[in-house]
């Protein structure tokens, strides 16, 4: 199993938030060198955690208030009615719940994955890979916001001929799956990230390693996931 020693990864000084998205967008070498050294990676992996959360919560700051502009939004009518904080925190715990969630119940299955693709690695390197992947995509979903923020703002504030329908798709619908588009970013990390790992390791005598379809079955699994658990909480506490 291939894990880089503490002296020969390059070692990385503390981070702060700000340098740990340039090292999720720009550095993705030194990225590389720190999720593959179990020292670094341990002191990483909350960064990542935080990097996430912040996002998921300026992401639902802005996807709460344009729901409680909505007069009839999807799946919170009665949220919605007791203001917009309330919207606010239930359409965030239902992010932070359901996208971290799925991700832990799906990593016994993507290192599972991993050893029937014939990749061999840690499950700790499989955790941390998989958290890199998803505070890129949150990063990500942050650069979309200004464009989600200017189309609800625009549906909710016209005073007339906008559709019912219309409104529906550019405040709700896309509210509730520009997270998931986002993630396509992180399962292209998680691909490049374990294609390299390959490409480093010796692959298992008489097996081919296959990184893609590890990432390919990984990204099913959380795809069917996630969803369920944000609607869950939304349901729950949105009734």
């Amino acid at each position: 199993m291939l894990s880089i020693s503490s002296s020969e990864a390059k070692l990385l000084p503390p981070l702060e938030a700000p340098d740990v998205v340039e090292l999720l967008i720009r550095r993705r070498d030194e990225a590389d060198a720190a999720c593959a050294d179990v020292e670094q990676a341990t002191a990483l992996l909350p960064r990542l955690v935080a990097v996430s959360t912040v996002a998921l919560g300026a992401y639902a700051v802005v996807h709460g208030g344009m729901l409680s502009l909505a007069e009839d939004p999807l799946f919170l009518d009665a949220l919605t009615a007791r203001g917009p904080l309330p919207t606010i925190g239930v359409v965030f715990l239902a992010y932070v719940a359901g996208l971290f969630g799925a991700q832990v119940a799906s990593l016994p299955s993507a290192y599972f994955y991993a050893l029937l693709t014939g990749i061999r690695t840690h499950g700790w390197r499989v955790a941390v890979e998989a958290m890199r992947a998803q505070a890129t995509s949150a990063v990500v979903l942050l650069g979309l916001l200004p464009v989600y923020l200017a189309v609800g703002l625009g549906f909710s504030l016209s005073s007339g001929g906008v559709g019912e329908g219309f409104r529906i798709l550019a405040i709700d619908l896309l509210g509730y799956t520009l997270p998931f588009v986002a993630g396509l970013a992180g399962v292209i990390t998680m691909g490049r990230a374990f294609s390299a790992l390959v490409r480093e390791a010796r692959p298992e005598p008489g097996r081919r390693a296959m990184p893609l379809l590890l990432v390919f079955a990984w990204s099913v699994l959380f795809t069917a996931l996630a969803p369920l658990g944000v609607w869950r909480v939304l349901s729950v506490l949105g009734g």
